[in-house]
């Protein structure tokens, strides 16, 4: 870790500790942060596990715990994140030889996104580009492609705002994207492909949100490629692809329903399937602004 100490938005909360992440803009002024500490001493248990996941591909073993002043995050072999709501403060417990990147890596990837979500709902497992001064959003399962889309888009003339977790907020009685980030995790496949490509460019300003996409390779080859959804069924899908904290907490499931709701009566909701590889992903690009253009024009 270094010694200075630097504000960030993380998730559209603002993070202070003493790290360094290119990958990260700067948080807005005046926004009360979460501070983070580097411990060396292990967590104490917490008194009651509530929620416990696996992710293999990325994650391994996860769960999460209530303590009196909030929330254990812990991953198994990285590190034990204990977040004191009421002082603001997240203090890591890390395992013996977890680099500090790793570190800052699960803290603003996993931990952050739990928080804002638990403030500020909702926060989505999703990639955001701005287009024509407007935010599209792809939500979707790891591994759905929504940073590969988003990469392909950037080369289509869109700005980058957020990968792998976006920020909406409430503006008056619409909803805007957050800006969280200035560049995009992707595969090394897909970076070997798009590396003669200009590198993203990310947008600073929060931008009015227009349409958001689920993304899900999995659909039958018949289905059309990409269908506006009912609400019902966009509601559910986007709550599932929310980052939660504790998922069996009633009245924070309440607030993930109530914001989601909201969001889905105002904006269109599109399932979009997405082929495997790299090959399409122009032609995928084009066509999802194409039909974005369509929409403004009523007639998709």
């Amino acid at each position: 870790m270094g010694r200075r100490s630097v504000i960030y938005n993380a998730a559209g909360l603002a993070l202070e500790g003493e790290f360094t992440r290119a990958d990260l803009l700067p948080a807005e002024e005046g926004a009360v942060p979460y501070r983070f500490v580097l411990r060396s001493d292990p967590a104490s248990r917490p008194p009651l596990w509530v929620h416990e996941w696996s992710d293999p591909s990325k994650l391994g073993h996860a769960r999460c715990g209530r303590t009196v002043s909030g929330y254990v995050l812990r991953f198994e072999a990285v590190a034990d994140y204990v977040c004191d709501l009421g002082a603001r403060e997240i203090r890591c417990h890390p395992q013996r030889g977890v680099e500090s990147e790793t570190l800052t890596g699960f803290l603003i990837g996993q931990v952050m996104p739990r928080l804002a979500n638990l403030e500020r709902p909702p926060v989505l497992h999703a990639s955001a580009v701005a287009w024509r001064g407007v935010g599209l959003v792809f939500a979707g399962a790891a591994g759905a492609g929504k940073s590969t889309l988003a990469a392909g888009l950037c080369i289509e003339s869109c700005g980058l705002l957020s990968d792998d977790c976006v920020a909406l907020r409430a503006s008056g009685p619409a909803f805007e994207c957050l800006p969280t980030a200035r560049g995009l995790r992707l595969s090394d496949r897909a970076v070997e492909v798009l590396s003669s490509s200009a590198a993203p460019l990310a947008v600073s300003d929060a931008v009015p949100l227009r349409a958001l996409f689920i993304l899900d390779p999995a659909q039958a080859p018949d289905l059309p490629p990409m269908a506006r959804m009912r609400r019902t069924d966009a509601l559910l899908r986007l709550v599932r692809y929310s980052y939660q904290m504790d998922p069996h907490d009633r009245r924070q499931l309440a607030a993930q329903f109530d914001a989601v709701s909201r969001i889905v009566a105002l904006v269109p909701v599109f399932a979009l399937r997405v082929p495997r590889g790299l090959g399409r992903l122009r032609e995928i690009s084009r066509f999802v602004l194409e039909q974005i253009e369509a929409v403004g024009a009523g007639s998709v």
